[in-house]
């Protein structure tokens, strides 16, 4: 019984655990190109994409 109660605890930690915001990320660098169609940036010559593109000006610098 009591390896029963310590699974579903560990089961439920680890579900908690995975529910964190996702995709959350720091990148250092100048934006290169934005494209607001599709909703990305362009840094060091990587697409990002991005939830407000239309915040983002060309030569702004992420560090």
């Amino acid at each position: 019984m009591r390896n029963m109660v310590i699974a579903r605890l560990l089961l439920f930690l680890v579900l908690v655990g995975c529910t964190g915001e996702k995709n959350l990320f720091h990148i250092e660098g100048t934006v290169e190109e934005i494209n607001l169609q599709e909703a990305c940036i362009y840094v060091d010559g990587y697409r990002l994409p991005v939830k407000n593109a239309e915040t983002y000006h060309v030569g702004d610098d992420g560090q």
